[in-house]
C-alpha cells in the first residue's frame, strides 16, 4: 500500500523527537559537567587568592627586612666613618685634592677642573663633621679655577666674587692656585672679572701657581700694578695678552719692577705683552723654564735676567714686532747658561744671541728650534759657536733650500730633525742628503714633518733622503750615516699621497699621517665630556637653558655661599645630620 503524505510528516515529526530527546539529554549532561568545572575554579580561584595574599605578604615582608638590613648596613658603615680619627679622614681628604691635576700638567695649557673645583664644597655639604674637618683643612680650598664671566648666565656669573672670597677666606694663609682662562672674553673695570682678579691680586703674597690668559682691553699700567707686589710662595708665572699684539702696557724708562720677589720660581712664560719679571737681587737658582713674547723690553734687561738664572734649563725668546733698539748690541759681560738643554729662538731673537756668541757659553744645549727668515746669517754664527752639542734641530715658518748647506753640515750630531709649520722645503735640498762623501746629518734617526710643503719637485729628494738612511753603505772615505729608524708626517695635505704610500713601503710599516682639525675635534669633545656632571642642584636648569657648555661646573654656590659663616654654622640647606653620611 502506498504511504501517504501524512505518514511522512508523522514519520519525520518522530525523528525529530528522538533527535530532541537526545539533545536535551546531552545539555542535562553538559551542564552537570559545568556545575562540577565551576566548583574546580572556584576553589583554584580560592587557591590563587590565598597564594596571591601570601604572596603580598612576603614581598612586604622581605622589603621591610631589606631596608631594616640597609638600615643596619648603613649604620655599621656610619660607625666605621665615625670611627675614623680625623687625622686620618683629614689624609684621605687631601689625597683626594692632592695633585697631580691632569688639566694643569704644563705652565700655560691649563683647562678648569671643574671636578676638583667641587670637592671641597661637596666634602662640607656631607655633615656636620664633614663640614667641620673641610673647614679647618685649608689646604682643600687652595685652588681656583674659574671660567669667563661674561661668557657665563647673569644668574650664574653673580655668584663668581663671592665664590672666590669664600676660596679666599677659607684656604686661610696657605699657598694658592690660580686659573684664569680668558682669552675669548671681555673686559671692563666695573664686570665681575673686575672684581675676581682684584680680589686674587690682593692675596699675590699667597700665589703659587698663576695662570692668566687675559682678554682684550685687560691690560694697562694700572692692571699691570697688580703683579708689583711680592710673590715669595711664587713657583708657576704664566701671563698671555692677546696673540695681535695688541697691548696697551708699553715698555718705559724707568722700567717698574714685576714680580720683584719671588726666590721660588722655577717657571716663567710671558707672550705678546711687555711684562717682564723684575731682575732679582739673589739669584733665581730655581728657575729652569723661561719664555717671553715681547717688543721693546731692552735685551740688555733680558741679558741681565739670564745672568740671574744660572739654573735655567728650557728658554723660549720672541719678538713679535721688530725687536728692541738694542737687538744688535753686545750683552756687556759674559752670560754662562751651563744648564740649558731646549732653546727656541724666533726671528728677531736669532741676531740677538748671534750677536753675543762669544759672550755666551752653552755647552748643555742639545735641543734648537728656531723660526723665521735666514737674518744676515745670524743663524749660522749661532750654529758654528754652538752646533757641535745639538742632537735635536727644529724649524718652523721659513724657507729650506740649498743656502742651508752650510749650517746643517755643521749640526754633525742631530739625531732629530722637526721641519714645522709653514715651512717650504726644496727638493734639491732634500736630495742633498743622499749624496755620499758629504752627509747631511750623519747621526739623523728621525725625521718629522708637520704641516710641511715641498717646492720645485715631486718629493722625489725626499724618497732619495729614505733610500740613503735606511740601510746606509760606507762612502769612499769609510763613512757611513746612521739608520732612519722613524718618519712622521703631520697635517701636511701638500704631500700627495702616492708618495706618502712610497715611504709607507720603504719604512716597512705605516707613516704616521695624522689630520690635526680631526684631533682638534676629537679633544675639545673629549673636554666637553670632562666639563659635564650630574648636578641635581643645577639639573633643571641645565634642561631649561642651552647656555655655555661651563654653565653647570659651578658647585652649587648659591646654596654653599649662604651656608653660613667661617665658624661653622650650616643652614639646613647644605647640611644633614651625622645619621644621614
Amino acid at each position: 500500500m502506498a504511504q501517504t503524505p501524512h505518514d511522512t510528516l508523522e514519520q519525520r515529526l518522530l525523528c525529530d523527537e528522538q533527535i530532541l530527546s537526545t539533545l536535551r539529554a546531552h545539555t542535562t549532561t553538559l551542564e552537570a559537567a559545568r556545575h562540577i568545572a565551576l566548583d574546580v575554579i572556584a576553589s583554584a580561584q580560592a587557591n590563587l587568592d590565598a597564594i596571591d595574599a601570601e604572596l603580598a605578604q612576603t614581598h612586604e615582608r622581605t622589603e621591610a627586612l631589606q631596608r631594616a638590613t640597609n638600615d643596619l648596613r648603613s649604620s655599621l658603615r656610619r660607625r666605621l666613618m665615625e670611627a675614623l680619627p680625623l687625622e686620618l679622614l683629614r689624609e684621605i681628604f687631601l689625597e683626594l685634592a692632592a695633585e697631580p691635576d691632569e688639566l694643569w700638567t704644563l705652565l700655560g695649557k691649563g683647562q678648569c677642573n671643574y671636578t676638583r673645583s667641587r670637592l671641597p664644597f661637596l666634602l662640607a655639604a656631607t655633615c656636620n663633621r664633614w663640614r667641620d674637618l673641610a673647614l679647618g683643612t685649608p689646604a682643600l680650598w687652595t685652588y681656583i679655577a674659574i671660567p669667563p664671566p661674561s661668557l657665563q648666565p647673569e644668574r650664574r656669573a653673580f655668584w663668581y666674587p663671592h665664590w672666590v672670597q669664600t676660596l679666599l677666606q677659607r684656604s686661610k694663609t696657605y699657598p694658592i692656585d690660580v686659573l684664569l682662562p680668558w682669552s675669548e672674553a671681555s673686559w671692563s673695570t666695573d664686570s665681575y672679572a673686575a672684581q675676581i682678579v682684584s680680589s686674587i691680586g690682593n692675596h699675590a703674597h699667597r700665589w703659587r701657581r698663576f695662570e692668566f690668559h687675559i682678554p682684550e682691553q685687560y691690560m694697562s699700567a694700572e692692571t699691570a700694578n697688580s703683579y708689583r707686589r711680592p710673590t715669595p710662595l711664587l713657583e708657576w708665572f704664566a701671563l698671555f695678552g692677546p696673540t695681535d699684539g695688541g697691548s696697551a702696557l708699553e715698555y718705559s724708562l724707568p722700567a717698574p719692577r714685576y714680580l720683584p720677589i719671588c726666590p721660588r720660581l722655577t717657571a716663567f712664560r710671558s707672550e705678546y705683552i711687555d711684562l717682564m719679571l723684575a731682575v732679582p737681587r739673589d739669584p733665581l737658582v730655581g728657575l729652569t723654564v723661561l719664555e717671553f713674547c715681547t717688543t721693546l723690553i731692552p735685551c740688555k734687561v733680558l741679558w741681565d735676567l739670564l745672568r740671574s738664572a744660572p739654573c735655567l734649563q728650557s728658554l723660549i725668546a720672541k719678538f713679535y714686532d721688530l725687536g728692541p733698539h738694542d737687538l744688535r748690541e753686545s750683552a756687556g759681560s759674559p752670560v754662562p747658561l751651563v744648564h740649558l738643554r731646549k732653546l727656541v729662538l724666533h726671528r728677531e731673537a736669532i741676531a740677538m744671541f748671534a750677536t753675543n756668541v762669544s759672550l755666551l757659553s752653552l755647552p748643555a744645549l742639545s735641543s734648537f728650534h728656531f723660526s723665521g727668515d735666514w737674518l744676515e746669517n745670524n743663524l749660522h754664527v749661532f750654529l758654528q759657536a754652538f752646533g757641535g752639542t745639538i742632537t735635536e734641530f727644529g724649524m718652523t715658518d721659513c724657507i729650506i733650500d740649498l743656502d742651508m748647506l752650510s749650517s746643517l753640515h755643521i749640526l754633525s750630531n742631530v739625531r732629530t730633525l722637526h721641519i714645522g709649520e709653514d715651512c717650504q722645503v726644496q727638493d734639491d735640498l732634500l736630495q742633498a742628503f743622499a749624496i755620499p762623501d758629504e752627509w747631511l746629518l750623519p747621526c739623523l734617526e728621525e725625521l718629522i714633518m708637520d704641516g710641511v710643503e715641498i717646492e720645485r719637485g715631486e718629493g722625489d729628494g725626499l724618497v732619495h733622503l729614505v733610500q740613503s738612511r735606511l740601510a746606509p753603505h760606507p762612502d769612499a772615505n769609510g763613512k757611513s750615516p746612521s739608520t732612519l729608524r722613524k718618519l712622521t708626517i703631520i697635517n701636511s695635505p701638500k704631500i700627495p699621497s702616492w708618495l706618502i704610500a712610497e715611504l709607507n713601503f720603504l719604512m716597512g710599516e705605516p707613516v704616521p699621517v695624522c689630520d690635526e682639525d680631526y684631533e682638534e675635534k676629537v679633544l675639545s669633545h673629549s673636554d666637553e665630556e670632562e666639563a659635564q656632571f650630574t648636578d641635581s642642584a643645577l639639573g633643571a636648569d641645565a634642561e631649561e637653558s642651552d647656555d655655555s657648555e661651563d654653565e653647570n661646573w659651578f658647585p652649587d654656590a648659591e646654596e654653599e655661599i649662604a651656608a653660613g659663616d667661617e665658624d661653622g654654622t650650616v643652614s639646613s640647606t647644605s647640611s644633614q645630620d651625622e645619621d644621614d653620611i
